[in-house]
């Protein structure tokens, strides 16, 4: 155990109960988890923090600067947009994100819009949930994917690119 104090800032921001959490959280002999955080209760709940996990929350310079104690903020995603890195360099402060985050569940959303996109399928929703569908004529086009190239460019695991050719044939 360490002499830490942890902070995450938006617990329900990252799992509804269903992520665990023991790796991290047994590293730190104490952590206060909120659910959420607003911009008034942030400096209350950090100025003890040495760690802080946030999804989020932003921390800026006017927030940052007077915490002493903090060492590490760890993000839970793969941006790092909410962090100001300059004060966080000048005070020596590590900042992580996620690498590698989902990279399954990107793929299979991928796979997702192509049919979705291909089908109008957020149009046609929209136009059963108001009654529309029942008229005669089609509102947009549906794309067949039969016999279709279909070229899928990506950077996946370690910036390796990946390039798949597919024909979608019966």
């Amino acid at each position: 155990m360490s002499e830490h104090y942890g902070v995450l800032l938006d617990e329900a921001s990252v799992t509804l109960g269903d992520l665990d959490l023991t790796a991290l959280i047994s590293r730190v002999n104490h952590w206060d988890r909120y659910p959420t955080t607003t911009d008034e209760d942030l400096y209350l709940r950090l100025k003890n923090a040495t760690i802080v996990v946030i999804n989020k929350v932003s921390l800026n310079t006017n927030l940052i600067e007077p915490l002493p104690r903090l060492k590490l903020i760890l993000l839970t995603g793969t941006g790092t947009d909410r962090v100001d890195f300059d004060v966080c360099r000048e005070r020596g402060i590590t900042v992580c994100n996620v690498t590698d985050y989902g990279t399954s569940s990107i793929a299979q959303h991928v796979f997702s819009l192509i049919r979705a996109l291909s089908t109008n399928l957020l149009n046609y929703s929209r136009e059963t949930a108001s009654g529309a569908w029942t008229q005669a004529e089609l509102s947009y086009p549906i794309t067949e994917l039969e016999g279709k190239p279909l070229g899928l460019i990506g950077y996946g695991n370690y910036t390796q690119v990946y390039i798949h050719l597919l024909t979608c044939n019966k």
